[in-house]
């Protein structure tokens, strides 16, 4: 759209640099046309990926990925302000993550999240550390975002009636005039919080404390009567209750906590034969869990991640799974191409091409941490 306006507009020098940038966004790829909805993933694959690897950077054949990707990270927090935000309806935004990077300039809640959490999470490589003051002030950014349910945001404040979305003017979208409370989101953040604490603890305020308490509050309010979560930027109960439970356990909640355990029960009900599971995108429409006709890897690997939480590292159930994932693994150690599983505003569906990879990583690595654990 920029693109046409400067064109119409006969801004020739803006037009160039617009047209240069589509490529980023459409292409041609064998036999169909792709659309790219953002400019690129990177900084919320980079974070996952870095969790990942977790410890084992310190290992000879892991350790210059680790410090590419930590280097990529730490490039790419946005550091500075926007000369005039509030003439642009724009928050504060120095401290936090973009989606893809620091040239979007569009801060995000749980890409801030993930990013501290996997820098932290890798510390101890002799390169530059995430520095106190870069963690204030991504911690002062996700404060800003936490609503009055105790819930976080993705990107704005919410602000303005619900009703609002009368003049939702899409004819996809849905729920889009005003930013929500999400469940992942808030996840997301206990997590890091938590992380501070452990990492950092003399950064971490009773302002924090009382804003992870508010959170809590709002997933065990927020959860389903049947132990599910629904999220909305991945399908939707197994994504859901993948954040949300390990969210609650990283605050130490028990494990047999029923609202942890309703959870648990509701991902046994749901597995399949094989030993994976599989949500059908359909799920997103309906708002409620639609089986689909095969399991699927990363969300296997969601559900894996849930259970481990909630105490099942033994249960033949979950090692039947484990078993199915690991079986999925090709030769060349990645794992085939599968359904799309990520979510946007409800309706539309994303390819996130890295999720298998790294979703299955963290599962097989929680589960070994599990076992090592147990024979400790």
């Amino acid at each position: 759209y920029n693109t046409l306006v400067y064109h119409f507009r006969g801004e020739k020098v803006k037009l160039e640099k617009s047209w240069e940038k589509l490529p980023l966004y459409l292409w041609e790829d064998d036999d169909e046309i792709l659309m790219q909805g953002f400019t690129n993933t990177y900084t919320w694959d980079c974070g996952f990926y870095l969790q990942a690897i977790g410890k084992d950077a310190i290992d000879p054949d892991l350790k210059p990925l680790a410090l590419k990707t930590r280097k990529f990270l730490l490039d790419n927090q946005v550091m500075t302000e926007l000369k005039n935000p509030f003439k642009y309806h724009r928050l504060p935004r120095a401290g936090g993550w973009t989606f893809s990077y620091l040239d979007n300039g569009w801060v995000v809640s749980d890409c801030t999240a993930e990013a501290v959490k996997a820098l932290l999470e890798t510390e101890g490589l002799g390169d530059e550390p995430l520095s106190d003051e870069r963690i204030k002030k991504a911690i002062s950014f996700i404060m800003l975002l936490q609503g009055k349910d105790g819930g976080w945001t993705s990107v704005d404040k919410a602000i303005g009636s619900p009703k609002l979305e009368w003049f939702n003017a899409a004819n996809v979208f849905v729920d889009i005039m005003v930013d929500h409370s999400y469940v992942e989101c808030t996840a997301s953040i206990i997590q890091c919080f938590v992380q501070i604490k452990h990492s950092r603890p003399h950064l971490f305020t009773s302002e924090m404390e009382n804003a992870m308490e508010r959170a809590v509050k709002y997933l065990l309010k927020s959860q389903y009567k049947d132990g599910s979560w629904e999220a909305l930027w991945g399908l939707c109960f197994t994504y859901g209750i993948c954040f949300v439970v390990e969210g609650l356990t990283m605050y130490g909640m028990s494990k047999d906590h029923q609202a942890i355990q309703r959870a648990c029960t509701y991902l046994w009900s749901k597995q399949k034969e094989d030993g994976g599971w599989g949500e059908a995108q359909e799920s997103a429409l309906a708002r409620h869990y639609i089986q689909a006709d095969a399991s699927v890897v990363d969300q296997t690997a969601w559900c894996i991640l849930a259970l481990l939480n909630g105490g099942y590292a033994e249960d033949p159930r979950l090692i039947k799974a484990i078993d199915w994932l690991i079986g999925q693994q090709l030769e060349n150690g990645d794992w085939p191409v599968q359904p799309m599983s990520g979510l946007f505003y409800k309706t539309t569906m994303v390819s996130y091409r890295n999720y298998k990879r790294y979703f299955s990583l963290l599962a097989l690595k929680k589960y070994r941490q599990e076992l090592n654990h147990k024979i400790a």
